[in-house]
């Protein structure tokens, strides 16, 4: 039962990184998605949660907005005076 469950937790570890790389995919409000066809009812599904759902939560949980630092501003300010 142990060795299940540790192939179950790579499996979905493996999963996650792979979703977080495949975000570009998802649905927008005008064209939806590879994993959200407009003409089917049934969704693909990865451990009993939509693919799209997986791309959606994956994205935000690693690539959350940040405003820019004072250091940031500084070198975008310096570069765009040396063009």
């Amino acid at each position: 039962m142990d060795e299940h469950k540790r192939q179950e937790q790579t499996a979905r570890t493996e999963f996650a990184e792979l979703a977080g790389n495949l975000h570009h995919l998802c649905s927008t409000r005008a064209i939806p998605g590879v994993y959200n066809p407009p003409y089917s009812l049934v969704k693909p599904q990865a451990f009993n949660v939509d693919i799209e759902t997986h791309l959606r939560t994956t994205f935000k949980a690693n690539y959350e907005w940040r405003p820019p630092n004072k250091e940031k501003i500084e070198f975008f300010r310096t570069l765009s005076q040396e063009q």
